[in-house]
């Protein structure tokens, strides 16, 4: 059976081509080396991942947005977006388990995407 084919608008197809060429700039990657160095201060609660990109001398296109990706609260998945270029480390622990004996097996991610900003109403 064949997957179905998935168009962006022409809107999208562009943002999406700004976005895989801001995801080659050499000074986002250094910024994703910056933020895994310190999270803790670089992916805080209340840091805004635009102005932290920004700072780092990434030059942000029109109709795109970076978020932060911070430990177990905003793990990568299956959300709905348009498309979304992910930039992340994850490790996978064994912690005591909250409820009854043992342990579980938990990834935890940290990083950040670049996503569609706004997003276009969805059809």
């Amino acid at each position: 059976m064949e997957e179905p084919a998935t168009h962006l608008s022409e809107e999208l197809e562009e943002r999406a081509r700004r976005a895989e060429a801001l995801a080659d700039d050499p000074a986002v990657h250094q910024a994703f080396q910056l933020a895994l160095r310190d999270p803790d201060t670089v992916i805080s609660k209340d840091a805004d991942a635009n102005a932290f990109l920004e700072s780092q001398g990434v030059e942000i296109p029109e109709g795109l947005a970076f978020r932060f990706i911070r430990g177990l609260q905003e793990m990568p998945g299956p959300d709905y977006e348009f498309f979304s270029i992910r930039f992340t480390r994850c490790r996978r622990y064994w912690l005591k388990k909250r409820d009854g004996a043992g342990y579980e097996q938990v990834e935890i991610c940290f990083g950040f995407e670049i996503v569609p900003h706004p997003l276009p109403p969805i059809a």
